[in-house]
């Protein structure tokens, strides 16, 4: 099915130790999938544009490789933040600082 705007789903299963991030939009569809233990931690990362904070949750993996849960960035601190903190405590990963 196609779709008008991007659909982003971020699937934790801690059962099978595997993250898949799927991003769909109009005919495309991207699938990647990581094992959770290889997480090493959740972070907001902030970034400025036109002197506006933004914020995006990323996860960072033992590999280096560091994917965005979302296409996008927004300015909502609060939201990401909590975002971050309740993945961090769903997975039982320790907490890493922001980064900008």
């Amino acid at each position: 099915m196609a779709t008008l705007s991007p659909i982003e789903t971020c699937t934790f299963n801690k059962v099978n130790d595997l993250i898949i991030l799927e991003k769909r939009h109009w005919f495309r569809r991207r699938v990647q999938r990581h094992r959770i233990t290889t997480i090493q931690g959740i972070q907001v990362e902030e970034n400025h544009w036109l002197g506006t904070p933004f914020y995006q949750v990323k996860l960072k993996f033992a590999s280096g490789y560091r994917p965005a849960l979302t296409q996008f960035a927004t300015t909502d601190r609060i939201a990401q933040h909590s975002i971050a903190e309740r993945i961090r405590d769903f997975l039982d990963i320790g907490h890493f600082p922001s980064i900008s």
